[in-house]
């Protein structure tokens, strides 16, 4: 399994491409560094390529933890939003 998250830094949309063999399910999380949950999405279970944009123009200027857990595993990113 492998993603991309781009572009980073962003106007507000970004774009997560994911690359996996075995079907799994995905889990899209933003916070910001105090730990609030401010959007959440529940993708379900995909096979192969997948990719979602993410509309989070209506956020503040700042930087942000993207988070992206998989069958149990859990990864984090850095994104920063600037405007």
């Amino acid at each position: 399994m492998s993603n991309f998250v781009y572009p980073n830094p962003t106007n507000g949309i970004v774009t997560i491409a994911e690359f996996s063999s075995p079907k799994q399910s995905i889990i899209i999380r933003v916070l910001d560094f105090s730990g609030k949950e401010l959007y959440l999405e529940n993708i379900g279970n995909i096979t192969g390529t997948f990719s979602k944009q993410l509309d989070l123009s209506n956020f503040s200027q700042g930087t942000y933890l993207l988070e992206l857990i998989h069958n149990g595993q859990r990864e984090v990113k850095k994104l920063v939003i600037q405007k």
